[in-house]
């Protein structure tokens, strides 16, 4: 049979799409730097399911792609947040919490799920903890803002991030990184593939990561927040007719350290009714760590994680006609140790979370291409079994509860069983050659079934049953109507609603929490401007929100979730690129968001005393006000290869973690300075880069979260990383 040039099938497919994509890429980031005159190239995405250039869009998209997503650029989930307008991503004790437009996931229950839908290669990824898995040999990642309720359905309210991996060519190829930096980080990418046969290609890739801890726990002198771990995906890519391509991925992950400790911020309220002694001390004497990436616990934490997923993408193309198939498979589980009063004394133990998660999924998407008209329609099925568990043994609690027992248990435990069901349909008409109307519509229906209990023997509560179930359903429709000028320029008009799933969160006791609901209205341009010098992305927004799900702690350091009543998100987001000349270029990502809640009164359960309080006007958690990105691009072409300079400064303004705007749940406005100098080495292949993060060693807080009266109100949270650097050489061959 004759060899099937890959590159040259045709674009109206996602899967179909993934290696011109890897050409544009390469036009984007390599070739037009060689040019004479350097423009900005077209850059493919398939984020709205067809392959599209981004400029033709009618929505706030953006990439990043290849040799950005790296260890010098984007390490990790949490690197994406400096590189994309209005996006904050961080981590809770383990679990990944994504905010977009300032809507996330702020509850720490289990069982909760975020409101970003995170899917890679097409595949639903819908464990926060399973999204943290760090980035390789990646192609692309997508991030959509705003609600996403047509095309992806559930969990979509604040928006979407696609992971895009790297697919095999027609060509044998392959890379390998080698990293060493501070903190004793060792780390080693690679990557090899090609043809097999005139139909089957296949490429491997895989990464280790090897790092001392970012802290040191000053009670037993063992390293804390170390990194080691390991990933590795295959992925076989058969194509048996000009016309049908079928993608088989799999790939696993390990992680055996400490990473995901508790950091300690030192108390909140001094009352003596919980002066009690700790070990001849109260806990008020106990100030925070001097370094804030140090703890100082009597028990170390501990991270074991494993995840393993199969994904199966079947895509058949007959010009009009494109029928797509995604089957996946995923399991994941965890467990993270923590000690849950964060201070060297033995008091009520040390906090174990534990999750399993298995996930199985099924999607169709069927589309049709007209010169006047085109429509997609899809169905999905999703359904995992999730079990999970929090158990902390509550040593020596009598000195807070005078004559309780000694010992005791807190436990929530329990299996939750998620089955969830949507069918779309979204047609664009062109009225005229400059002039399209986009509409969809979408169905979800979503069922969630616990068997549970929680248990604290203190008190005398024993295996009280959480047992619960509910379902739920809802309409989110989107109509775009977008206006091409002759010179490029794109306006658009979009209104759209978004819906996330009710909850059910294991061994709670409350009721289940209702969906909630978005609708966003919003108007935005994309213009190139100096002949292709200069790309301009620029969006403002309005989001209504009802029922927002919002969480705290309780009077027994229980995390309960509820419905706020409405909440409001206003927003102007701006995202520039050009050449300056034609070695220095610059790029801009620059977001003003004002989001707060409109009607909503609660009490802050850990503070009931405080009573009923209005909220009315406090800003969301995770919503700074003001945050940019300027980014610089040199270019220096040299007698034997080329170099390339490339310097970031950050800056974020305040955001509050919790609805109740607290100066003890907070995180001042801060920077971030990044650099990297990479050299490559003409056609040998060759190159290394040295690269800096967080170059002013800033302590900024992922989260905070204060604890009940039972724990003195304690602030517990996590960091973002400190200062690091380091040097990677990489071989292309």
């Amino acid at each position: 049979m004759k060899a099937t040039n890959l590159s040259d099938r045709t674009m109206s497919s996602s899967a179909g799409a993934s290696l011109a994509l890897a050409v544009a890429v390469a036009l984007t980031h390599s070739s037009a730097i060689a040019q004479e005159e350097r423009r900005l190239e077209e850059i493919l995405v398939t984020a709205t399911r067809v392959a599209a250039r981004l400029e033709d869009i009618p929505a706030p998209i953006s990439a990043v792609f290849g040799d950005d997503i790296t260890v010098g650029g984007i390490g990790d989930i949490g690197d994406l947040q400096y590189a994309i307008p209005n996006l904050s991503v961080g981590q809770q004790f383990g679990v990944n919490r994504t905010f977009i437009r300032g809507i996330g996931m702020t509850s720490i229950e289990l069982g909760a799920d975020g409101a970003v839908a995170f899917h890679q290669d097409g595949a639903l990824i819908a464990r926060p903890a399973a999204q943290l898995a760090t980035y390789f040999d990646l192609e692309r990642v997508e991030v959509l803002r705003g609600p996403q309720g047509t095309l992806y359905g559930r969990g979509a309210t604040a928006g979407a991030i696609n992971v895009i991996t790297r697919k095999p060519g027609n060509e044998f190829e392959g890379n390998v990184d080698l990293t060493a930096g501070n903190y004793g980080l060792y780390a080693l990418d690679g990557g090899i593939g090609g043809p097999v046969s005139d139909t089957l290609f296949f490429r491997i890739a895989g990464r280790i990561e090897e790092r001392d801890g970012y802290g040191t726990n000053l009670f037993t002198g063992s390293d804390v927040n170390d990194r080691s771990h390991y990933a590795g995906r295959a992925t076989l890519l058969y194509v048996p007719t000009e016309d049908l391509e079928i993608t088989l991925t799999t790939d696993y992950m390990r992680e055996d350290d400490s990473n995901y400790a508790f950091s300690f911020f030192g108390p909140t309220t001094i009352d003596p009714v919980f002066g009690q002694l700790f070990g001849g001390r109260t806990i008020f004497d106990i100030d925070p760590d001097p370094r804030p990436w140090d703890i100082n616990a009597d028990v170390d934490p501990i991270n074991n994680r494993r995840g393993t997923g199969v994904t199966l993408n079947l895509d058949w193309n007959s010009g009009d006609w494109n029928l797509q198939s995604i089957s996946a498979y995923r399991n994941f589980e965890r467990t993270n140790v923590a000690d849950l009063d964060s201070t060297d004394f033995d008091a009520f133990g040390r906090i174990t979370y534990n999750e399993k998660s298995e996930t199985i999924g099924q999607e169709l998407l069927l589309g049709y291409v007209q010169p006047r008209w085109d429509m997609l329609a899809g169905a999905m099925y999703f359904r995992e079994e999730l079990f999970a568990s929090t158990l902390v043994p509550t040593n020596n609690i009598e000195l807070i509860i005078p004559g309780a027992p000694p010992d005791g248990v807190f436990n929530q435990r329990g299996d939750l069983d998620i089955d969830a069901f949507g069918i779309f349909l979204q047609g664009t008409y062109r009225v005229t050659d400059q002039l399209s109307v986009t509409g969809g519509m979408r169905y979800s229906y979503e069922k969630r079934d616990h068997v549970g209990a929680f248990t604290f023997s203190p008190q005398g509560i024993v295996d009280v049953s959480t047992s619960k179930s509910d379902s739920w359903s809802a309409w989110t429709p989107r109509v775009t109507v977008d206006y091409q000028f002759d010179d490029g320029t794109l306006l658009y008009a979009n209104v759209a609603r978004g819906f996330k799933s009710g909850v059910i969160n294991i061994g709670a006791l409350n009721d289940p929490l209702d969906p909630e609901f978005v609708w966003n209205y919003e108007v935005g341009m994309k213009t190139r401007l100096f002949e292709d010098r200069l790309n301009m992305s620029l969006s403002a927004f309005y989001y209504d929100y009802k029922d927002l799900q919002v969480s705290q702690i309780d009077e027994l350091s229980t995390p309960i979730t509820e419905n706020a009543a409405k909440a409001r998100n206003t927003g102007i987001e701006l995202e520039l690129e050009a050449f300056v000349t034609d070695d220095l270029s610059i790029d801009l990502q620059a977001a003003w968001l004002r989001a707060e809640f409109r009607e909503f009164e609660t009490a802050q359960t850990n503070r009931i005393e405080e009573g009923l309080r209005d909220l009315r006007g406090n800003r969301l958690p995770n919503a700074p006000d003001l945050s940019f990105t300027l980014g610089a691009n040199y270019i220096a072409s040299l007698p034997v290869g080329q170099l390339r300079l490339r310097g970031e400064f950050a800056w974020v303004d305040e955001v509050f973690f919790t609805e109740f705007n607290n100066a003890d749940a907070f995180q001042p406005s801060h920077k971030r300075i990044n650099a990297s100098v990479r050299y490559s080495a003409g056609d040998s292949g060759w190159s290394v880069e040295a690269w800096g993060r967080n170059l002013t060693n800033e302590a900024v807080k992922a989260n905070n979260i204060v604890a009940a009266p039972l724990f003195a109100f304690a602030q517990v949270g996590s960091l973002y990383p400190p200062r690091t650097y380091g040097l990677t050489v990489g071989y292309r061959f």
